[in-house]
């Protein structure tokens, strides 16, 4: 899946490799370019295949100004990684498009970034575990949990929880209200 991208300053020197989205914008701390990337490989145990997909997220300072025969050059600011693995059963991990968010939630000048991905690993129908990230500088705050299923007819829908890490009522309010207002975008899972 690619995701759409934001209009920014472009950083020619950034992998092409799995690359789900680049995403440049400016603040008031310069140009930066946020790289999501998608990694997928195969192994095998004993008895069974074993899938492995990466999805890693870093946010490049871009220094316009280095040298404009070579074009600009990036520094890493941060980088998240998480890898998923599922062994002979129906997987996936992705990142969700409807999760993104560069904007300066707290007022300070600085872009916050909020992204989100899920994962799947199972035989039937089960919740996908959903995490949320919002960065704010140096500090990151997570939201985990479970999809909120709703099955045909008239079964009941179950899933639909999550926790935060710090604890939610230490999340400073206009972060906490980023994150919650992206969990209600991407909860939802129909089963048809």
């Amino acid at each position: 899946m690619r995701m759409p991208a934001i209009d920014g300053p472009r950083a020619p020197d950034l992998p092409d490799a799995g690359v789900e989205g680049i995403f440049g914008y400016r603040d008031a701390a310069g140009d930066h370019a946020l790289l999501l990337r998608r990694a997928f490989r195969a192994s095998k145990s004993d008895q069974d295949d074993i899938e492995h997909i990466v999805l890693s997220t870093h946010l490049y300072e871009v220094d316009q100004a280095h040298d404009a025969r070579t074009g600009a050059r990036t520094s890493v600011t941060w980088h998240i990684e998480d890898a998923f693995e599922c062994e002979g059963l129906d997987f996936d991990a992705d990142f969700l498009p409807d999760a993104l968010r560069v904007e300066d939630l707290d007022g300070d000048g600085r872009a916050e970034v909020l992204f989100g991905y899920s994962s799947f690993c199972g035989g039937g129908i089960e919740p996908r575990e959903i995490t949320l990230i919002l960065r704010a500088g140096e500090h990151e705050y997570r939201l985990q949990g479970e999809s909120l299923v709703k099955p045909p007819g008239d079964a009941p829908a179950f899933g639909g929880t999550y926790a935060t890490t710090p604890a939610e009522v230490d999340i400073p309010a206009p972060l906490r209200t980023a994150l919650l207002d992206a969990w209600e975008r991407v909860k939802h899972q129909s089963i048809e």
